[in-house]
């Protein structure tokens, strides 16, 4: 992780993280894994890389503010347990800027816009996404939670996770199929992806 350049707050604020959840943590590694791969199969410069994989890394670190009796609610939450839990992103950010000093404004973007959707019907400011880093990192996210086992339910398997992505008409379906690529049976042993 280091070799992305976290620096010292960051990487604090994600080892907590993974004190509090050892879950939200393993996801949060997949997420960057993911959006790393899907940005080397676009060719992506360096630069954009190294945001996915921190921007993966530390998209979930507003959960540090949701309460664990919340975060680890095996049933469903409440209107006011969801309204906490959709906090997460735009805590991550306030977070991220104000203890950690983080200046990457993609990095921010993606922490605070990760469910956000294209047609603007996401959180927290429900408007269009039209950041192209931003859209993979919240491709990644999405597939890992479908595919994760979860304390209120069991992950789906690759075909049912990819006919969920497939119907949510707010995100990017061109990433969608390049993860479907990118995932797939011959790729996926090779390169250790579920």
């Amino acid at each position: 992780m280091k070799t992305l350049y976290l620096s010292d707050e960051e990487f604090n604020i994600l080892y907590a993280l993974k004190r509090k959840s050892e879950e939200t943590y393993l996801h949060s590694l997949n997420v960057s894994r993911l959006s790393m791969a899907l940005g080397i199969s676009y060719g992506l410069p360096q630069d954009e890389l190294r945001t996915l994989g921190i921007g993966g890394l530390l998209h979930d670190v507003g959960k540090l503010q949701v309460p664990s009796a919340i975060l680890h609610k095996a049933g469903s939450l409440n209107a006011e347990e969801f309204r906490k839990m959709r906090m997460h992103s735009a805590n991550g950010e306030l977070l991220l800027k104000g203890k950690a000093g983080e200046k990457n404004e993609s990095v921010l973007n993606i922490v605070r816009h990760h469910h956000e959707k294209i047609c603007g019907r996401g959180y927290p400011d429900g408007f269009p996404e039209k950041h192209f880093l931003v859209q993979i990192v919240t491709v990644a996210d999405i597939y890992d939670a479908l595919r994760s086992d979860r304390c209120y339910r069991k992950g789906y398997d690759r075909e049912k996770a990819f006919a969920i992505l497939c119907s949510d008409g707010g995100i990017n379906r061109s990433i969608v199929d390049r993860l479907y690529e990118i995932t797939g049976p011959v790729l996926q042993s090779a390169a250790g992806f579920q």
